[in-house]
């Protein structure tokens, strides 16, 4: 099967290991995005649930600064539309994961992260990989155990797509846009039949509007 590349939803540094690009500067003041990564008043408040996952407000903070902090032509609201909507479809997913009973097992987990860790070691990733974990505040064995929690919905997310594309019959042989076009379907699938209890006015308008469009 194809490898799936998902971007953590916290970790930017994530995004170094599991292939997806990201804008850095390598003249970046060390731990320039500690502050955002650092815990905050309010962060653990829960701002929806989707079939039973909460969702803080940390998650949504976190992850809507850093996308302006690489986007600075978004406005508040388009960062927290745009956030919402991945980390509430993220959450439906897995849900669906759990319900099928594919949490991943401790092992699996060890081998997926030792496996991003290897990712990380090479002499072509190394540099970079090191001075975006250095932005987050984290030390370079501090990020790895903190980034572990994103790395089991990571790898929870790839465990329930490849099942459904076993279910479709789609196989290593299938193309990147047969994949594609099945992934799409079932997260659509999946986000329809989950149960989307909010906390959050405004949060909830965002993502509504953002369905919408």
């Amino acid at each position: 099967m194809k490898r799936l590349f998902i971007g953590a939803t916290i970790f930017a540094a994530l995004a170094v290991a599991v292939g997806v690009g990201i804008v850095t500067n390598s003249a970046a003041q060390q731990g320039q995005f500690a502050h955002i990564y650092a815990q905050t008043e309010g962060d653990d408040a829960v701002v929806v649930t989707v079939s039973g996952l909460p969702v803080t407000r940390g998650e949504v903070r976190k992850a809507s600064t850093l996308r302006r902090t690489h986007d600075t032509t978004m406005t508040e609201d388009q960062a927290d539309a745009a956030t919402i909507t991945l980390v509430v479809n993220g959450k439906a997913v897995l849900a669906e994961g759990i319900a099928r009973e594919l949490t991943p097992t401790k092992d699996e987990l060890d081998t997926f992260v030792a496996a991003h860790q290897a990712d990380c070691a090479t002499e072509e990733a190394r540099t970079l990989c090191e001075e975006v974990i250095r932005d987050t505040g984290f030390s370079y064995d501090e990020f790895w155990k903190e980034a572990r929690p994103d790395y089991g919905d990571a790898l929870l997310i790839m465990k329930v797509h490849r099942d459904n594309f076993e279910e479709l019959g789609l196989t290593e042989d299938s193309t990147n846009e047969q994949l594609l076009d099945a992934e799409r379907a079932f997260e659509g699938k999946v986000l329809a039949a989950a149960t989307i209890v909010w906390a959050d006015e405004r949060l909830e308008r965002l993502y509504r509007e953002a369905v919408v469009e």
